[in-house]
């Protein structure tokens, strides 16, 4: 962040704006920043306005940045005629089935780890192995027993080494079960974690459906306003044209996103960073809202 960020304060009274920045306190409903030479970046006027309904939570919006903010690269308008739509009060008759899909979706999470299945994997392996020799071992000195006995020679050592074997061997196969009943569990919470994962997926896919269902049906209800916003935002600005109905959307996405903020009903401060904006006193008393311009991110 550039220092004159770090020295820019933004506030709303009564739908004026007071705008300080370095050694200058503009007022006004419309600032106009363009060609100020410290100019801050949209990010940083945007992250000081005051905000009303925080959209960016709403699953039809899906946007990382606020309704208000316009740049030259803004959210599918789609996304954009649903918030303007929800800002006048629309419904939709998937709303509940919305709302039930994302608390089902917050309540299903992937809040612990996987098992680690390779690492209990090489333990039963290493466990069996270290038995098998073991084993090996203690058929060994069994056999070297033995032979002791039938020679009539002394079996002390031979019997001290088998039975130091023997309790090896005991050690081993109780590591050996260990690992292997760690390996089970591991295997069936490795199955409850992926089946947790798979609902949270469903539960994930059946949310983003009835979001697309919600934006279609809040789209279609203000199709008509938000064709008229966009021929009354290319008479004042000198954006291209644009045209929006529910199946087809065309034209620039900039006046888009202007006619939607025409059309909702909100009070929040816009921050504009596009260029050919035109006749910028006239586009703030179309938005209706007051209206911060900066230059366009680089």
């Amino acid at each position: 962040m550039s220092h004159h960020a770090d020295s820019l304060s933004v506030a709303v009274d009564d739908g004026r704006l007071t705008v300080s920045i370095a050694d200058d306190t503009l007022t006004g409903r419309v600032v106009d920043l363009r060609e100020h030479t410290a100019c801050p970046s949209l990010t940083a006027l945007a992250d000081r306005l005051p905000r009303g309904a925080d959209w960016r939570d709403r699953p039809e919006f899906d946007a990382d940045r606020s309704f208000a903010t316009v740049t030259p690269d803004p959210p599918p308008a789609h996304r954009l005629a649903a918030v303007a739509a929800r800002s006048r009060g629309v419904t939709t008759p998937v709303d509940d089935a919305l709302a039930a899909a994302a608390t089902a979706d917050d309540l299903i999470t992937d809040a612990t780890e996987p098992p680690d299945l390779a690492t209990a994997r090489e333990r039963v392996v290493t466990t069996g192995n270290a038995v098998e020799r073991l084993r090996e071992r203690v058929s060994t000195l069994r056999g070297r027993l033995q032979a002791a006995r039938e020679t009539d020679g002394d079996p002390t050592d031979v019997q001290s080494e088998l039975d130091t074997a023997m309790r090896a061997l005991t050690e081993a196969e109780t590591d050996e079960l260990a690992a292997k009943q760690r390996l089970t569990r591991a295997r069936k919470r490795a199955r409850a974690h992926r089946d947790a994962h798979e609902r949270r997926l469903r539960r994930h896919d059946a949310r983003r459906n009835r979001a697309r269902e919600a934006r279609a049906h809040l789209a279609a209800a203000v199709a008509d306003r938000l064709a008229t916003a966009t021929e009354r935002v290319t008479d004042i600005t000198d954006r291209g044209r644009a045209t929006f109905d529910p199946d087809t959307v065309t034209g620039d996405p900039v006046t888009l996103h202007l006619a939607a903020l025409v059309v909702a009903e909100t009070a929040e401060p816009a921050v504009v960073g596009v260029a050919d904006l035109g006749d910028l006193p006239a586009l703030a008393e179309l938005l209706a809202v007051p209206v911060i311009a900066c230059r366009p991110p680089a």
